[in-house]
């Protein structure tokens, strides 16, 4: 439709600018022609900026602000748990489960180059969830259990792990859906409970984070990457937003000049 408009703007300008020329003579026309253009390009260079504004994705600062704190604190309950799981063997690849945890705090916690792009937020949320997995697999591994599938987290807080099965929610204010849980999440649900979503700050305001719209998405795309999200309103913003994450793309640090913290003995 702006296409076709600006099409036929262009056309009426062009069909003035003769007339305009014809009727005053080369020299007084031309200078009104020219005049006359220049107002137009302004004109134009301002609807395009206010469109471009419309049209923007994320806002860097207010991603940001919602979910830096989010994911300091989740990248700390990682950290912990990897901890206690130092002394465990070798039931996952440590090289790999550390440098996860490495990339994203050199994301969170870098006082010389601090996050400031929603890129930066998709990229520890993702780091986080590959941790997240495979910390889920030392904990089954270390229990006698099989492996975790490798899917979807818990959709109602990303932080508790991959899945363990599916279950029906039917939010308040929502469309019945299907949705990824956890093992506590499951139980809750079976027992006729709703858990508690993930919150998140956005405008002073705590909400659930799949309730936060754009704000959500870098977020989201860490955790679910690839993996369509459950939520309409947002799986359609992601769609709307180029994934710029891939973990399977990401080089790990194949040296730690330290031992990490959440190593030390």
């Amino acid at each position: 439709m702006v296409v076709q408009t600006a099409a036929a703007a262009a056309v009426v300008l062009a069909v003035g600018a003769f007339l305009i020329v014809f009727w005053l003579g080369p020299g007084v026309g031309a200078a009104l022609v020219t005049a006359g253009a220049v107002v137009v390009a302004v004109v134009v260079a301002a609807v395009g900026f206010v469109l471009f504004k419309l049209r923007e994705g994320p806002k860097d600062a207010e991603v940001v602000a919602a979910y830096l704190p989010v994911l300091t604190a989740e990248w700390s309950q990682a950290a912990e748990e990897a901890k206690r799981l130092s002394g465990a063997g070798d039931v996952v690849d440590r090289d790999v489960l550390t440098g996860h945890l490495w990339a994203a705090e050199q994301v969170l916690f870098n006082q010389e180059a601090p996050v400031r792009t929603a890129d930066g937020i998709t990229r520890a949320s993702g780091h986080i969830a590959e941790a997240r997995y495979l910390l889920a697999v030392a904990e089954a591994l270390g229990r006698g259990e099989p492996r975790p599938h490798r899917g979807a987290p818990c959709f109602f807080d990303p932080a508790h792990g991959p899945l363990t099965d599916k279950v029906r929610f039917n939010p308040e204010g929502g469309a019945d859906r299907t949705v990824s849980a956890c093992g506590s999440c499951r139980a809750l649900v079976e027992a006729g409970e709703v858990p508690p979503s993930k919150q998140v700050v956005v405008g002073g305001t705590p909400t659930d984070y799949w309730r936060a719209g754009w704000v959500s998405v870098p977020y989201v795309d860490g955790y679910w990457q690839q993996r369509r999200f459950p939520d309409h309103e947002l799986h359609r913003l992601r769609r709307g937003l180029k994934l710029t994450w891939d973990p399977a793309e990401t080089e790990l640090p194949a040296h730690l000049d330290r031992e990490p913290p959440w190593y030390a003995g």
